[in-house]
């Protein structure tokens, strides 16, 4: 829901990684989930 707010209608990489502040609370976790998302998103 709050992807739709901010205006988003899908989720890619990019929106992804800008928004990853939103869900994650420690920086550790989220430079983890950015070097992850290159495997998460290829397709």
């Amino acid at each position: 829901k709050a992807l739709v707010l901010l205006g988003y209608q899908d989720l890619d990489p990019k929106i992804a990684t800008e928004t990853l502040n939103f869900i994650l609370k420690y920086e550790k976790d989220i430079e983890m989930a950015i070097k992850e998302s290159k495997t998460i998103f290829q397709n």
